[in-house]
């Protein structure tokens, strides 16, 4: 209910930011909260076919990424950049972990690799250390450990950081609601240095420009009610987007990732409240035969 709920602030905060601000691009986020609206009501079984699905498109996205690479230093599969399929490959990587299916997370991780995106590699690293954080904590700083190496010697700072500087800038004219989703675009015109900027490289301050900091705390509080719906598979996954999400913009495929995480956890919320068990907590289900007459 919380989360449903959160989801609701988000897109009257959105809302208002584009009828105070220049933004037209709400279609895009009402298109993501009916995808939200739809899949928490699945049953289960239907769920499990949209992961399913994506799984298959991970796999398919990293294969284009194989054939790609004798032409492109950094294949970017399907997507307009190599740093948008590192980052659907890392959520991948988790998501197909969390469903056993390991011939996937092969693949997204050779995929994340082949991106050679930091924020990927990154987000693979902290959504290991959640899983393996409770049963060995010493391979957990271990993974985040190994991930900072890697990001650290392909960062190259400068032109992100003058990106971001711009954006906070930006972000400072309409600190309350922002300047709507698409709301930049004008204002290349007036600066010219956001002639070549439809984004920020990063969800959060793509995020605060559009909607302002209403936006923002509705968003945040989204995460957080995500996280307190999930187990710890579902928090490496979502872990992982958000790690990913402070490099990139407020792109699709990391969004969409993100509100089908949360359906499925909002219908796995309403099982439990219905008193489904869980056979994949065999504590849980011992309780339950305890509790049972002999």
């Amino acid at each position: 209910m919380r989360l449903s709920l959160a989801v609701l602030c988000l897109a009257l905060a959105a809302g208002l930011s584009c009828l105070t601000g220049y933004g037209q691009g709400y279609a895009g986020l009402l298109t993501l909260i009916v995808w939200f609206l739809a899949l928490s009501v699945l049953p289960e079984r239907g769920r499990q076919y949209v992961w399913n699905a994506m799984l298959w498109a991970s796999m398919a996205c990293a294969v284009l990424a194989l054939v790609q690479l004798p032409w492109q230093d950094r294949p970017r599969g399907p997507f307009g950049s190599p740093n948008y399929l590192g980052a659907f490959a890392a959520v991948m990587v988790l998501a197909a972990w969390r469903q056993r299916q390991k011939s996937a997370a092969l693949l997204n991780l050779a995929a994340v690799a082949m991106s050679q995106s930091r924020g990927a590699l990154l987000a693979v690293g902290v959504g290991a250390a959640i899983l393996v954080y409770r049963r060995a904590r010493v391979w957990a700083l271990a993974a985040i450990g190994v991930a900072a190496i890697g990001a650290g010697l392909l960062w190259r700072p400068e032109a992100r950081l003058a990106v971001w500087a711009t954006g906070l800038q930006i972000a400072a004219q309409r600190p309350l609601t922002g300047w709507g989703i698409g709301g930049v675009e004008p204002l290349a015109v007036i600066d010219q240095r956001l002639m070549m900027l439809d984004h920020f490289y990063s969800v959060p301050l793509d995020w605060l420009i559009a909607t302002g900091v209403l936006g923002l705390a509705a968003g945040v509080w989204m995460a957080i009610e995500s996280w307190r719906s999930g187990v710890a598979e579902d928090r490496a996954v979502l872990a992982a987007w958000i790690v990913a999400g402070l490099f990139l913009s407020a792109a699709w495929p990391t969004w969409l990732i993100l509100f089908v995480l949360m359906a499925d956890l909002v219908g796995r919320d309403k099982a439990h409240r219905a008193g489904v068990v869980d056979h994949h907590q065999p504590l849980l289900n011992g309780r339950v035969r305890a509790l049972r007459p002999e």
